[in-house]
Protein backbone atom coordinates (compact mmCIF):
# COMPACT_ATOMS: atom_id res chain seq x y z
CA UNK A 1 0.00 0.00 0.00
CA UNK A 2 1.74 3.02 -0.97
CA UNK A 3 -0.87 5.51 0.47
CA UNK A 4 -2.15 4.35 3.56
CA UNK A 5 -3.42 7.35 4.59
CA UNK A 6 -5.97 7.39 1.80
CA UNK A 7 -6.95 3.52 2.37
CA UNK A 8 -10.30 2.53 4.10
CA UNK A 9 -10.74 -1.34 5.60
CA UNK A 10 -14.31 -2.61 5.92
CA UNK A 11 -15.41 -5.43 7.88
CA UNK A 12 -18.81 -6.52 7.01
CA UNK A 13 -21.52 -9.47 8.32
CA UNK A 14 -23.95 -10.46 5.45
CA UNK A 15 -26.77 -12.87 5.83
CA UNK A 16 -26.57 -16.37 4.86
CA UNK A 17 -30.10 -16.72 3.77
CA UNK A 18 -29.60 -15.79 -0.15
CA UNK A 19 -33.50 -15.34 -0.69
CA UNK A 20 -33.41 -12.04 0.38
CA UNK A 21 -32.43 -8.99 -1.87
CA UNK A 22 -30.47 -7.43 1.08
CA UNK A 23 -28.14 -9.97 3.14
CA UNK A 24 -26.14 -6.71 4.62
CA UNK A 25 -26.59 -7.36 8.33
CA UNK A 26 -24.02 -5.03 9.40
CA UNK A 27 -20.50 -3.13 8.81
CA UNK A 28 -18.10 -0.94 10.21
CA UNK A 29 -15.38 1.25 8.57
CA UNK A 30 -12.62 2.91 9.65
CA UNK A 31 -9.49 4.97 8.14
CA UNK A 32 -6.29 2.53 7.93
CA UNK A 33 -3.96 4.40 9.77
CA UNK A 34 -6.62 4.73 12.76
CA UNK A 35 -6.98 1.10 13.41
CA UNK A 36 -4.26 0.16 15.90
CA UNK A 37 -2.46 -3.72 16.43
CA UNK A 38 -4.08 -5.56 18.80
CA UNK A 39 -6.61 -6.89 19.49
CA UNK A 40 -10.15 -5.10 19.04
CA UNK A 41 -13.72 -4.91 19.73
CA UNK A 42 -15.48 -2.77 16.43
CA UNK A 43 -19.23 -2.23 16.51
CA UNK A 44 -21.51 -3.22 13.56
CA UNK A 45 -23.65 -0.25 12.24
CA UNK A 46 -26.40 -0.91 9.52
CA UNK A 47 -26.32 1.32 6.06
CA UNK A 48 -28.08 4.91 8.13
CA UNK A 49 -25.22 4.55 10.50
CA UNK A 50 -26.94 3.62 13.34
CA UNK A 51 -25.50 1.36 16.12
CA UNK A 52 -26.47 -2.41 16.26
CA UNK A 53 -25.94 -2.52 20.14
CA UNK A 54 -24.87 -5.39 21.19
CA UNK A 55 -23.64 -6.39 17.66
CA UNK A 56 -19.71 -6.49 17.61
CA UNK A 57 -16.37 -8.10 16.03
CA UNK A 58 -13.23 -8.89 18.44
CA UNK A 59 -10.48 -8.93 15.73
CA UNK A 60 -6.76 -9.02 15.67
CA UNK A 61 -4.84 -6.16 13.51
CA UNK A 62 -1.52 -7.23 12.71
CA UNK A 63 0.23 -4.98 9.94
CA UNK A 64 2.95 -6.45 8.09
CA UNK A 65 5.76 -3.59 6.26
CA UNK A 66 7.35 -4.90 3.45
CA UNK A 67 10.64 -2.60 2.02
CA UNK A 68 10.03 -0.71 -1.42
CA UNK A 69 11.84 -3.58 -3.38
CA UNK A 70 9.33 -6.13 -2.72
CA UNK A 71 6.41 -3.15 -2.89
CA UNK A 72 8.28 -2.83 -7.07
CA UNK A 73 7.69 -6.29 -7.44
CA UNK A 74 3.93 -6.68 -6.80
CA UNK A 75 2.86 -5.63 -10.33
CA UNK A 76 -0.79 -3.87 -8.42
CA UNK A 77 1.35 -1.41 -6.37
CA UNK A 78 3.68 1.91 -8.51
CA UNK A 79 6.32 3.00 -6.60
CA UNK A 80 7.87 6.20 -7.43
CA UNK A 81 11.43 7.45 -6.02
Amino acid sequence: MVYPELAFIEFKVMSGDYSKTDDHLGSFVASFVSIKSGYRHVHLENYSGIKLTPASLFIHVSVTVRNQKSLAENKFVKVSN
